[in-house]
């Protein structure tokens, strides 16, 4: 049980961390819109006259423009956090082990979404480097927030070992083929 409750409270800490360099890079993004934008220039434009540069939230970078991206993300996470809820058995103790790690999965996918925006955009993928349009922008962050599951699968794992280690505090009742008869002489 002391095994779990530390567990538990490290998978808190993690978030709050996470959740703090979250805000610290959304409130960059508010300050410095234009420091590292979050835009693509398709080659060639698509139409030819339209505006050649797509960002999240305009043609231009705006200071909303990680904080759509992180919330984008954070979203997708909690929709991939919810549906591997289910498949997770519950605690036996106080501490709600399932619950810490659904919550590290979305700072986690803030981050994962604007990282892999900001890998999409270094050209880091070939073929991925021109974004059209905000929506595509906004689609991929989706899945990037999802892909926060690539990263958490250890964490979960961990979790889920460390509850099997807790003894259940409700143990099944002997089976009637399992109770000792009294042996009478």
């Amino acid at each position: 049980m002391i095994r779990e409750r530390s567990f538990n409270y490290l998978v808190y800490k993690w978030t709050a961390g996470l959740f703090g360099i979250a805000f610290l890079i959304a409130l960059l993004g508010f300050a410095f819109p234009t420091a590292l934008p979050l835009c693509f220039s398709p080659e060639p434009p698509i139409p030819p006259a339209a505006a050649t540069v797509a960002c999240p939230t305009e043609d231009s970078p705006r200071a909303g423009d990680y904080l759509l991206v992180e919330l984008a993300g954070l979203i997708s996470a909690a929709v991939t956090s919810a549906g591997a809820l289910h498949e997770i058995k519950g605690s036996p103790t106080a501490t709600n082990v399932p619950v810490a790690l659904a919550v590290l999965k979305l700072p986690t996918g803030a981050l994962t979404a604007v990282l892999g925006i900001v890998l999409l955009r270094g050209e880091f993928v070939p073929g991925l480097s021109a974004l059209d349009t905000p929506a595509q922008i906004i689609a991929w962050a989706v899945v990037l927030g999802a892909a926060q599951q690539l990263f958490t699968r250890f964490v979960d794992a961990r979790g889920s070992a460390v509850m099997r280690a807790v003894p259940d505090s409700n143990p099944e009742p002997p089976r009637k083929s399992e109770e000792k008869t009294p042996v009478r002489a």
